[in-house]
């Protein structure tokens, strides 16, 4: 594997040192004394002692080999990982973790494709190597196909290409979501041309359904469309999906109040809704269960762009979930003070569905 040449992002690093040190007097430091030596004079250095960059340079030309990290202690790591930002690390943890696979090679890893512990960090001489790419590739078909990926899969599938994995959940969604309302037509007898003429539309986590003449029949859809399973909001978890699916931006209020009343729903298992609570002069929540109180206690809104930083990812993974739940309920019921909850739940925007030989279709 040849890691240099994987992506332009990588070897530019390599091309600013190499132009501005490698070609200077001051890359080696040391004496320069004149010294006799058979009736000569002639210059001669006593010590060479790398520049400090020169030193970042040296360590940088390892690590993107792709072979064991050799010669560099943990410190001197710690310091070429944060004056070069190359990683955009911060926690010790994490640092410590990327010395750990420096000392490894990443050909190593890459080979025994080690980059689907949940203890590794992705780095770009993984990130733009070919294997990875590959792998994120096929992961994305799987996807696509209507497959459900591991956690650890998820990983790799975005860390290849974020925006490619974004549209293979999306069309994944799409491709459950067809299946699963064809099956229901198929079993209550909806079929053949009475399938090209229905239209669902969507507006405040609930379906409607037009296009079936018999309305014994479509009740009978639509309440299946509506149909709660597991204690959640079926419906709230499709407008989510449906939202994130359309081409265009779609009301991103709409979105907010619904991942909110989907929130609460399936914390409090219904007890506290939105309209149970409200905020404060202060800006304080009031109303809140006890159990919710908890789940937000320490947790900070005033900034959404800083945060604690924590040596265990799972643990900063779920802070900032707690805290986009908090921030999300605090413009809900700001907006709900302001306007109240019937105009607000009234104008929620309305989404509108089709089918086209069997598949779903925005209108």
């Amino acid at each position: 594997m040849n890691i240099r040449g994987s992506d332009s992002r990588l070897s530019w690093w390599s091309v600013f040192y190499r132009n501005r040190y490698t070609n200077r007097s001051d890359v080696a430091t040391g004496s320069m004394m004149p010294r006799s030596h058979a009736g000569q004079n002639f210059f001669e250095r006593d010590s060479i002692e790398l520049s400090p960059d020169a030193q970042l340079e040296a360590i940088h030309q390892q690590i993107i080999s792709g072979k064991p990290l050799r010669g560099v202690s943990y410190s001197e790591f710690k310091k070429y990982s944060m004056n070069m930002k190359y990683y955009g690390q911060s926690s010790d943890y994490e640092v410590r973790r990327l010395y750990e696979q420096a000392l490894r090679g990443y050909d190593d890893i890459l080979s025994k494709r080690d980059f689907y512990s949940e203890n590794f960090i992705l780095t770009r001489e993984v990130q733009y190597s070919a294997e990875f790419q590959e792998e994120g590739r096929k992961l994305r078909e799987r996807c696509m196909s209507g497959e459900e990926l591991t956690a650890a899969e998820d990983r790799v599938m975005y860390g290849a290409n974020g925006k490619e994995a974004d549209a293979a959940v999306k069309y994944r969604s799409v491709t459950n979501l067809t299946n699963k309302w064809n099956k229901i037509f198929d079993e209550l007898g909806v079929s053949g041309d009475e399938l090209k003429h229905i239209t669902v539309t969507l507006k405040d986590s609930k379906f409607s359904v037009r296009g079936i003449a018999n309305e014994e029949k479509r009740l009978a859809v639509e309440a299946r469309f509506n149909q709660r399973a597991d204690g959640a909001g079926a419906s709230s978890a499709a407008y989510i999906w449906l939202q994130n699916m359309k081409k265009q931006p779609g009301d991103v209020f709409s979105q907010i109040i619904t991942e909110t009343e989907c929130f609460l729903e399936k914390f409090t298992g219904g007890a506290v809704t939105i309209t149970d609570l409200a905020i404060d002069n202060n800006g304080d929540i009031t109303g809140l269960s006890p159990e919710l109180s908890k789940y937000f206690e320490n947790v900070d809104t005033s900034d959404m762009n800083t945060g604690p930083i924590f040596d265990d990812p799972q643990e900063h993974k779920v802070y900032w979930e707690k805290k986009e739940h908090k921030h999300y309920l605090e413009e809900v019921l700001k907006a709900v003070e302001h306007d109240g909850y019937d105009i607000i739940k009234a104008n929620m925007s309305e989404y509108g569905f089709a089918f086209d030989n069997g598949r779903i279709v925005f209108r």
